[in-house]
This record gives structure tokens, C-alpha cells and sequence, in this order.
């Protein structure tokens, strides 16, 4: 393995959930909001990130608790957190030596984007703005202890005015052409770190529907690095196996199955600890009917993850369509362990069991996924209805059995 590999692999599977004695609080959503939906966490949080970033962080949190599988909501934790860091933190975290980059909080902060970058590698940065002008205040309060708060405020109008057309600014308002101009011109002036400009050039260039474009600056993004100094210190969501996951789920989007193997082949060249290559690889063999293929990359992909709420639910659904419901099971009494506010895992138990006529079961599952489903979840209305119709348990039913 490369030596981003150990990092990476720490990354992707180290402890990213509080523990149940110090869970952030819930904040109070408005009159009559549904606490089960991870939208409504995520509206709040958006609105108070810029006065409140450490309420916005708690909101955000539970966002990715009650739909851990969403990039966005990953991405808008990843930021916020940074945000509500202490101005020497982040004006720390900024300046990215080896020795900050390496410190748990900031890996664990790091581990968020990464994670987000695993589900959806074209994630689209909506807070880059209010988060480079936080980066900007911390940097300034660091070095300048006594500015006051007006003195710092126009400090941070002037800079505001002067960064609206650089790269992230852009981007993150959906000013694509200024951002691919900015992102050019800042290459030509910084050639040490254009591998990752040139990755945020071809998501912009996806972003368009340019295909050839975008993996011409994520193949060249790859290149760079794999010629850059292997000693110098690198955000781990800057890794080759993201960028050729990127590459590879262009192939995907066109059409072109084996040249997505291929790319997820060498991400995991990269990275041998990198799970998301074999989850993708995974969902390519279900597309085609392999299903024992499938199985096997999710295995894999589950070794390696051992954290993953939602990967253990994908594994459970590919074990049920392989008719093998005993192991569905297991993986899905893994995940409701580790994702307990995460609705789908209980009423997929409550599917099983019902088809193997273990009603009491059934009925428990189901009840739990009423109590965290959202009141928008598309299989709220059938369940509610499966409940009530259950017959008595009966002493026919046969469970599955290993």
C-alpha cells in the first residue's frame, strides 16, 4: 500500500459518531417540523452557519444521522465544523503542516469531506464563501490579537469585494465560467498545487455536462500528483483514489462500464484500503446481473468499513435479492447498531421477517421504522397499512435460519 493508504484507511473506518452520553443537541426546529427529517436539520443549519456555526455543526449532525448517506449533508458538517473551530485552530488547520494535518480533530474534520467525496465526488461546495471568510477572520485575529470587531470588518468587506471572482467563490454560487477562468489563471501562478485545481476544473466541467473536459483535468490532476514530492502534506480528500473514483463515475454516467473498472481498479492501486472503489464495483456488477460478484466486492467493501451504517444496508438488500435472508439479517442488526436513527435498515428487517411469516418480529421492526421515518418517506403510508393488516403470529412461521 502507498503511504496515503494507512491514513486513508483510518480515515474511512475510525470512530465518526459521538458516543450515546455526549450526542450534540438536537436544536429546536420551528412549530410543527418533523424531527425525523434530515432536511429540516439541514434548512436550519444553513440558515444559522454563518451567525451560529456551532449550532449549525449540531444541526448538521444530525442531518447525517438520520440519512448518513447524503453528501451534501456530509459536506455542510465537514464545513461547519471548521467554522466553529477557535480562530489559532483553524488558522492552524489553514496553514496545513504535517504535524496539524496529522492531530485526530482535524483528520476527524477531514474524514467528513472524504466521506462526502465517497458518495458524490461532483458535490457541488455551497458554503466555500462564508467559509474562506471565516478562514480569512481566523488567519487575521491570529496574527493581529487586538483588532477590534470594526477594524476586522472592514478588513473582511475589503477582501470580500477583491475574492468574489476567485475559483471556490465562484463555484460555490454557480458562476461556473468565472470559476474555470479563476481556477486557469491561478494554475499558471501555482504549478505545486494545480493537480488540485485541475480536479476542481473538471467538476466544474461535469457540473456543466462536458464529459471529455472534465476527466481531460481530473486524468491530469492525477498525473501531477503521482509526479509531485510524496513527502509533501496533502488533505486526504486530495488523494489519486478520489480523483480516479471521479474519472471512474464519468464512465459510469456515459455509458462505459469496463472503462469504470478500470479507473476503480486503479483507485484501489492507489488505496487497497479505499471502500468506496468496491462499492461502486459492486453496484456495477448488480447492473448487470452478477450477483455473486456483487456480494464479493461488498464483503470487501464491509471489511474495510467496518463503521458503515449504510453500507451494511446495501450489503443486507444485495443479500436479500441473492435470496440469502439469515445474512441480510445479521448485516442489518449491524447497522441499525451503528446507524440507530437511520429509518430503511428496520423496515427492510420488517420485510423479512414478515415474508418468513414472524409476525411478532415483523411488527416490531416495522413500529421501529415508523418511529424514525420521516413523515415524507415514501414507504410510511404502506407500512402503516402492512401493520394493520399482520394476522396473529401463528406457530407456522418460519424464520430464517442460518
Amino acid at each position: 500500500m502507498r503511504p496515503i493508504a494507512v491514513a486513508t484507511l483510518l480515515i474511512l473506518v475510525g470512530p465518526m459518531s459521538a458516543g450515546a452520553q455526549d450526542l450534540p443537541k438536537r436544536p429546536h426546529l420551528e412549530s410543527g417540523a418533523d424531527t425525523n427529517d434530515a432536511a429540516a436539520y439541514y434548512r436550519f443549519g444553513t440558515g444559522t452557519i454563518s451567525s451560529d456555526p456551532a449550532k449549525a455543526a449540531d444541526a448538521f449532525y444530525w442531518a447525517t444521522r438520520l440519512t448518513p448517506g447524503n453528501a451534501d449533508y456530509l459536506y455542510a458538517r465537514h464545513v461547519s465544523a471548521l467554522m466553529a473551530m477557535s480562530n489559532d485552530d483553524l488558522s492552524d488547520y489553514v496553514g496545513r503542516s504535517k504535524k496539524v494535518m496529522q492531530m485526530p480533530k482535524f483528520a476527524e474534520v477531514d474524514s467528513l469531506l472524504l466521506r462526502a467525496y465517497s458518495i458524490n465526488p461532483f458535490l457541488v461546495r455551497r458554503f466555500e464563501r462564508v467559509l474562506l471568510m471565516r478562514e480569512i477572520e481566523a488567519d487575521v485575529v491570529h496574527r493581529n490579537p487586538g483588532i477590534n470587531r470594526a477594524e476586522l470588518n472592514d478588513y473582511l468587506i475589503q477582501y470580500s469585494s477583491k475574492l468574489r471572482s476567485i475559483g471556490p467563490f465562484a463555484a460555490s454560487e454557480g458562476r461556473f465560467a468565472e470559476a474555470l477562468k479563476s481556477y486557469a489563471e491561478a494554475i499558471a501562478l501555482d504549478k505545486k498545487h494545480a493537480y488540485s485545481m485541475h480536479a476542481e476544473r473538471g467538476r466544474i466541467f461535469f457540473e456543466l455536462g462536458n464529459p471529455d473536459s472534465a476527466l481531460a483535468e481530473l486524468r491530469l490532476a492525477v498525473d501531477q500528483m503521482r509526479n509531485r514530492d510524496q513527502k509533501e502534506v496533502v488533505y486526504v480528500y486530495e488523494s489519486k483514489a478520489v480523483y480516479e473514483q471521479s474519472i471512474a463515475m464519468i464512465f459510469e454516467k456515459e455509458g462505459k462500464p469496463d472503462s469504470a473498472r478500470e479507473a476503480y481498479g486503479r483507485a484501489l492501486e492507489e488505496d487497497l484500503s479505499y471502500y468506496p472503489a468496491h462499492y461502486r464495483l459492486s453496484m456495477l456488477d448488480l447492473a448487470k446481473g452478477d450477483t455473486a460478484g456483487a456480494l464479493s466486492e461488498l464483503d470487501l467493501a464491509t471489511q474495510l468499513a467496518t463503521r458503515s451504517g449504510t453500507l451494511r444496508f446495501t450489503y443486507a438488500y444485495a443479500l436479500v435479492r441473492a435470496g440469502k435472508d439469515p445474512e441480510a439479517l445479521e448485516q442489518l442488526r449491524q447497522a441499525v447498531q451503528l446507524e440507530p436513527y437511520y429509518a430503511a435498515p428496520y423496515q427492510l428487517m420488517g420485510l423479512i421477517y414478515d415474508a418468513h411469516e414472524q409476525r411478532t418480529e415483523a411488527r416490531e421492526a416495522y413500529a421501529e421504522y415508523l418511529s424514525h421515518a420521516s413523515e415524507h418517506d415514501p414507504q410510511l403510508a404502506w407500512t402503516k397499512q402492512r401493520i394493520g393488516a399482520l394476522p396473529a403470529a401463528t406457530a407456522s412461521a418460519t424464520p430464517p435460519k442460518p
